[in-house]
């Protein structure tokens, strides 16, 4: 199990509720390169860890 960061890119499998923050496993998926960029990554949710509720 890695350190967590914050992640800007989409989920498989996950919508984001603005009204919560919530801690995520998920797996990552390489995927081959079309261009000249390299892999890339795809993201799938595993499992919510945690969720905590915001107040507006």
């Amino acid at each position: 199990m890695g350190q967590w960061h914050l992640l800007d890119a989409p989920i498989i499998n996950y919508r984001h509720d603005e009204t919560a923050q919530r801690v995520l496993r998920l797996t990552r998926y390489r995927t081959p390169p079309t261009d000249t960029k390299g892999y890339g990554n795809l993201y799938q949710l595993e499992s919510v860890i945690e969720t905590k509720t915001l107040v507006k």
